[in-house]
């Protein structure tokens, strides 16, 4: 019983702190890419991935996490950059901007491929990580870890700000990750969002720009989404309060990753937490601590899967369009 708690643990840990849409999110913008293919660029890849699909390799980057030999790539993830910055590959944290630089680079054949790489990874890694970027915590704040030290109640479940992104709202939707392609796909014919620019550096300012809806954790002050968001306010969103609680990345946050569920009415004054590490270490942190937590639920959500669903589109069309680029350059060379 002891392995299978420290196995959960672990992986609660692992997909709250790193993941980039979740699984089901990365397969979407596969399955949407699938849709924009050439009939060359269908031959080619159906080669390289020996029959699979964009949207079954799609999660394989996250998956070798698992592994020591996996756990080099963590910073390939994301390329956090703070606010009131531009990003370029020299002015982030993080890699992910320049790798699927490097990944189109390999397929199109103006690269070499990196030492033990198949072009098989490569491929995994360029659907990976062009869904990474186009999540706005994957372009996050230094300070924060992109959300992850910002720690919020959805439904009444304690989690960062990072999970509810990844995963947590595309989940509450309750559709397949086919069924979500579907559903997007057909924004295709009445969306004005920008589809079609190739450029990496664009796609994560992008992502920059609309952190303020990322943010936006007490009124909705941001009605419409559309346009240049309104500055963000960080004290607004409890960043500077939860920062200088938490304290430096290294040390002193809550185990937040191990709490399955609680009751949020019990939660300001500790009633009813038993003596767990994460009640200890909250008693620890600040007595009141649960008082300042976010509330997240419907309109949070309502507000912003218009932008969950708006970047898994753009994600999915552009990673299209860069492989068709790719693979018509590299004349048949790749084996």
């Amino acid at each position: 019983m002891a392995h299978r708690l420290v196995l959960f643990f672990f992986l609660v840990s692992v997909s709250s702190t790193c993941w980039g849409w979740g699984a089901k999110g990365h397969r979407v913008v596969g399955q949407i890419a699938e849709t924009q293919l050439t009939e060359t660029s269908k031959s080619i890849l159906n080669r390289l991935l020996d029959g699979d699909t964009l949207a079954s390799v799609s999660n394989w980057p996250d998956y070798i996490k698992s592994y020591a030999a996996g756990r080099g790539y963590g910073n390939w993830h994301y390329t956090s950059v703070d606010d009131g910055l531009v990003y370029s590959d020299a002015s982030a944290v993080g890699l992910a901007g320049v790798k699927i630089k490097e990944m189109i680079g390999v397929l199109s054949g103006s690269k070499p491929r990196p030492q033990g790489f198949t072009n098989r990874m490569v491929v995994a890694w360029l659907v990976h990580l062009v869904g990474d970027i186009h999540n706005p915590l994957h372009a996050g704040r230094v300070g924060d870890r992109g959300g992850n030290d910002i720690i919020v109640s959805y439904f009444g479940e304690l989690k960062n700000l990072h999970q509810v992104w990844d995963s947590s709202m595309i989940e509450n939707d309750g559709l397949s990750f086919t069924e979500l392609a579907k559903k997007i796909n057909t924004l295709q014919r009445k969306s004005k969002l920008d589809l079609g620019h190739e450029d990496p550096n664009k796609w994560v300012n992008e992502s920059i720009q609309l952190r303020p809806y990322v943010y936006d954790l007490v009124e909705g002050t941001l009605k419409e989404i559309g346009g240049a968001p309104a500055p963000l306010k960080p004290e607004s969103a409890f960043h500077s309060m939860q920062l200088s609680r938490l304290g430096s990345p290294s040390k002193g946050r809550l185990p937040f990753d191990r709490i399955e569920k609680i009751d949020m009415r019990k939660c300001s004054t500790y009633a009813g937490w038993d003596d767990s590490d994460t009640a200890r270490s909250a008693r620890r942190q600040e007595p009141g601590f649960c008082k300042q937590i976010p509330r997240l639920g419907y309109s949070y959500s309502a507000r912003n899967m218009k932008v969950v669903e708006n970047r898994l589109l753009q994600a999915g069309i552009r990673l299209g369009k860069v492989l068709n680029q790719a693979l018509s350059s590299s004349k048949g060379k790749l084996k």
